[in-house]
């Protein structure tokens, strides 16, 4: 769904980044050659089967980016998807942390097969990108972090047990008002 939403995206924006295309040379393909490399990128992922697991799916869009890679900014993107891929090699499964962290791999090996990287160009949006990325995801784990430890913490007052077990034996709070379905004495629940 990602490889023909981003081919999507490309295709609709494609004249205005084709238009902004001034380095190296300015030769207004840049959003052509960034679509058509991101089309084959869908394509090689859409050629796999339904239950293709994460390491299969990766590995065939990193290859779909290097094989059907057009101009500059189609090698550049191979090569940040490339990065992504190896990020994120060897995990089933992953968070938002971790993929910010694979499009931050993906950004130094974007910049390390460039000879001379010039900022205001593809890498500079995909650093800044990844970039918040990182910073976004560690924010939102270090909230769940403080959310996790609360939890523990309330589950080991005493008398946690009993309540949530009266709590769930009530059925929990109704639709409507917070407090429907409580008793008077549970009200500090809600209250927090």
């Amino acid at each position: 769904a990602w490889c023909a939403a981003s081919t999507a995206a490309l295709h609709a924006a494609q004249a205005e980044i084709d238009a902004l295309n001034v380095f190296p040379v300015p030769d207004g393909d840049t959003g052509t050659n960034l679509f058509l490399t991101m089309r084959a990128v869908a394509e090689a992922v859409e050629a796999l089967p339904a239950d293709a697991d994460v390491v299969t799916t990766l590995r065939a869009l990193s290859r779909g980016a290097l094989m059907g890679a057009r101009g500059n900014s189609g090698v550049i993107t191979s090569q940040i998807l490339a990065g992504m891929a190896h990020g994120l090699a060897g995990k089933r499964r992953f968070n938002g942390l971790d993929l910010a962290h694979a499009l931050d791999a993906g950004t130094k090996t974007a910049y390390k097969a460039v000879a001379k990287p010039v900022e205001g160009t593809i890498l500079t949006v995909i650093r800044e990108a990844a970039d918040a990325a990182v910073a976004r995801g560690r924010v939102h784990r270090a909230l769940l972090g403080h959310l996790r430890r609360a939890l523990r913490l309330d589950a080991r007052r005493p008398g946690a047990r009993r309540r949530r077990a009266a709590h769930a034996g009530r059925g929990g709070a109704r639709r409507g008002h917070p407090r429907e379905g409580r008793r008077h004495g549970d009200a500090r629940l809600a209250r927090g």
